[in-house]
């Protein structure tokens, strides 16, 4: 195989097709850059609108975490109020949103994963999720989904073990403590 270049046969019209085949190469991984910027930063920003829209739900949250606490100390309800619906709707549409990845997920683990995890052990323990379950096998999936994403993150920053994540009953009411003693003004 001969490699040599006889650059007496090279012309001014060579180089200049070579030039433009670089500037078009450069300007393809500029513009592969330049979209994957504006995913991350579209990514965070509709992170930050979710997590304006939970602050919103403060009046919601408050009266969840004090019905919440009430339940996990008395007998139990059957029916489950239309402010906790509201709250925990939203961590389904988040984990539908983790799950398509419209959002960034380490950003919404710094913003919202002890609320996730909060709410979501809260509701297992008092069995809101299986009461939904009865009626339709897959509800609230997604929250299920964005709960156990969220144990994952912070297994592999923290190094412990998932199932040591898990809030535990005491976990559970001091966080729905704290959440009802929250302002309830955004």
């Amino acid at each position: 195989m001969n490699t040599n270049i006889d650059l007496a046969t090279i012309t001014v019209g060579d180089i200049a097709n070579v030039v433009s085949a670089i500037f078009v190469i450069i300007a393809v991984i500029i513009a592969g850059l330049s979209l994957r910027n504006h995913q991350r930063v579209a990514h965070v920003d509709m992170v930050v609108k979710l997590r304006d829209r939970f602050r919103q739900l403060a009046p919601q949250r408050k009266a969840s975490a004090n019905f919440l606490l009430t339940e996990l100390t008395s007998s139990g309800k059957d029916s489950i109020p239309v402010y906790l619906n509201e709250v925990m709707h939203l961590f389904e549409e988040l984990g539908l949103f983790i799950r398509r990845r419209a959002v960034d997920e380490l950003a919404l683990w710094t913003l919202m994963s002890d609320y996730i995890r909060g709410y979501y052990c809260a509701a297992v323990k008092l069995g809101i999720i299986e009461k939904y379950r009865q009626d339709d096998p897959n509800y609230y999936n997604e929250f299920e989904f964005l709960y156990k994403r969220m144990l994952r993150i912070e297994s592999r920053k923290s190094g412990a073990n998932v199932k040591s994540l898990e809030f535990d009953v005491d976990e559970v009411k001091a966080f729905l403590n704290y959440e009802r003693l929250q302002p309830t003004k955004v």
